[in-house]
Protein backbone atom coordinates (compact mmCIF):
# COMPACT_ATOMS: atom_id res chain seq x y z
CA UNK A 1 0.00 0.00 0.00
CA UNK A 2 2.67 2.26 0.91
CA UNK A 3 4.69 2.13 -2.69
CA UNK A 4 1.19 2.17 -4.24
CA UNK A 5 0.59 5.75 -2.45
CA UNK A 6 4.42 6.78 -3.53
CA UNK A 7 3.34 6.19 -7.08
CA UNK A 8 0.10 7.19 -6.84
CA UNK A 9 1.51 10.77 -6.10
CA UNK A 10 4.45 10.82 -8.39
CA UNK A 11 1.81 9.51 -11.36
CA UNK A 12 -0.43 12.47 -9.79
CA UNK A 13 2.52 14.99 -9.63
CA UNK A 14 3.40 14.40 -13.54
CA UNK A 15 0.16 15.89 -14.77
CA UNK A 16 0.95 18.23 -12.54
CA UNK A 17 -2.63 19.04 -11.02
CA UNK A 18 -2.92 19.77 -7.74
CA UNK A 19 -4.83 16.43 -6.17
CA UNK A 20 -5.35 16.47 -2.29
CA UNK A 21 -3.34 13.53 -0.76
CA UNK A 22 -5.17 11.63 1.58
CA UNK A 23 -2.62 8.97 3.85
CA UNK A 24 -4.10 6.48 6.07
CA UNK A 25 -1.55 7.03 8.44
CA UNK A 26 -3.16 3.69 10.93
CA UNK A 27 -1.98 1.57 7.83
CA UNK A 28 1.59 2.84 7.74
CA UNK A 29 2.12 2.60 10.96
CA UNK A 30 0.57 -0.67 11.52
CA UNK A 31 4.31 -1.66 10.27
CA UNK A 32 7.64 -1.61 12.42
CA UNK A 33 8.53 2.18 13.06
CA UNK A 34 11.76 2.08 10.66
CA UNK A 35 9.14 0.83 8.16
CA UNK A 36 6.60 3.56 8.90
CA UNK A 37 9.37 6.21 8.78
CA UNK A 38 11.09 5.17 5.27
CA UNK A 39 6.91 4.89 3.65
CA UNK A 40 6.54 8.80 5.01
CA UNK A 41 10.07 9.89 3.81
CA UNK A 42 9.27 8.35 0.57
CA UNK A 43 5.76 10.30 0.41
CA UNK A 44 7.27 13.60 1.42
CA UNK A 45 9.70 12.90 -1.52
CA UNK A 46 7.29 12.24 -3.76
CA UNK A 47 5.06 15.29 -2.56
CA UNK A 48 8.27 17.15 -2.88
CA UNK A 49 9.43 15.55 -6.28
CA UNK A 50 12.96 15.18 -4.80
CA UNK A 51 14.79 11.67 -4.62
CA UNK A 52 15.09 10.25 -1.44
CA UNK A 53 18.37 11.50 0.40
CA UNK A 54 20.94 8.37 -0.23
CA UNK A 55 21.82 6.69 3.50
CA UNK A 56 25.03 5.46 1.81
CA UNK A 57 28.02 6.77 2.76
CA UNK A 58 30.36 8.96 0.82
CA UNK A 59 33.51 7.90 -0.76
CA UNK A 60 36.59 10.03 -0.75
CA UNK A 61 36.14 10.96 -4.28
CA UNK A 62 32.63 12.30 -3.70
CA UNK A 63 34.06 15.54 -1.79
CA UNK A 64 35.86 18.24 -3.24
CA UNK A 65 39.35 18.27 -3.91
CA UNK A 66 39.75 22.02 -1.93
CA UNK A 67 38.06 20.32 1.26
CA UNK A 68 40.70 16.95 0.93
CA UNK A 69 43.42 19.44 0.34
CA UNK A 70 42.41 21.03 3.81
CA UNK A 71 42.02 17.97 5.58
CA UNK A 72 45.49 16.22 4.14
CA UNK A 73 47.04 19.81 4.91
CA UNK A 74 45.98 19.48 9.01
CA UNK A 75 46.71 16.21 9.13
CA UNK A 76 50.02 16.42 7.64
CA UNK A 77 50.86 19.17 9.63
CA UNK A 78 49.74 17.28 11.99
CA UNK A 79 52.37 13.57 12.21
CA UNK A 80 54.97 15.17 14.16
CA UNK A 81 52.75 15.59 17.24
CA UNK A 82 50.97 12.19 16.82
CA UNK A 83 53.30 9.97 15.18
CA UNK A 84 50.03 7.01 14.72
CA UNK A 85 48.78 8.92 11.85
CA UNK A 86 51.98 7.58 9.52
CA UNK A 87 50.41 4.75 9.87
CA UNK A 88 46.75 5.68 9.54
CA UNK A 89 44.95 3.93 6.20
CA UNK A 90 42.97 6.78 6.23
CA UNK A 91 45.57 9.23 5.86
CA UNK A 92 47.23 7.31 3.41
CA UNK A 93 44.50 6.67 1.12
CA UNK A 94 43.39 10.41 0.98
CA UNK A 95 47.29 10.98 -0.25
CA UNK A 96 46.82 8.82 -2.64
CA UNK A 97 43.84 9.87 -4.04
CA UNK A 98 45.35 13.58 -4.05
CA UNK A 99 48.22 12.29 -5.57
CA UNK A 100 46.55 10.71 -8.40
CA UNK A 101 44.16 14.27 -9.05
CA UNK A 102 47.57 16.11 -8.93
CA UNK A 103 48.96 13.79 -11.10
CA UNK A 104 46.33 14.24 -13.73
CA UNK A 105 46.13 17.92 -13.73
CA UNK A 106 50.11 17.53 -14.66
CA UNK A 107 51.49 17.68 -11.13
CA UNK A 108 54.90 15.89 -10.62
CA UNK A 109 54.06 14.46 -6.98
CA UNK A 110 57.33 13.16 -6.43
CA UNK A 111 59.19 16.58 -6.84
CA UNK A 112 57.96 18.42 -3.24
CA UNK A 113 57.64 22.26 -4.22
CA UNK A 114 55.03 21.05 -7.08
CA UNK A 115 53.16 18.81 -4.93
CA UNK A 116 53.37 21.23 -1.70
CA UNK A 117 52.14 24.27 -3.87
CA UNK A 118 49.52 22.24 -5.74
CA UNK A 119 48.37 21.13 -1.91
CA UNK A 120 48.36 24.60 -1.47
CA UNK A 121 46.09 26.02 -4.12
CA UNK A 122 49.06 27.84 -5.92
CA UNK A 123 50.79 27.89 -9.16
CA UNK A 124 53.43 25.40 -9.10
CA UNK A 125 56.87 26.15 -10.34
CA UNK A 126 58.00 24.47 -13.92
CA UNK A 127 60.34 22.05 -12.55
CA UNK A 128 62.96 23.48 -14.27
CA UNK A 129 62.53 26.75 -11.97
CA UNK A 130 61.50 25.25 -9.11
CA UNK A 131 63.49 25.28 -5.50
CA UNK A 132 65.01 22.38 -4.27
CA UNK A 133 63.21 19.82 -2.05
CA UNK A 134 64.20 21.89 1.21
CA UNK A 135 61.98 22.20 3.97
CA UNK A 136 58.45 20.34 4.06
Amino acid sequence: MGNTVSKIILKRMEVRKPVPVRLNLNYIFQYTKAHAIRQIYAIIAALLNKPLKSTIMKTISDYSLTELKLIYNILHANVQAHFELMDSELMSDLQKHLQTSATAEGIDVTHHTQWKAWLDNQTPFPLDEAPGDIGA
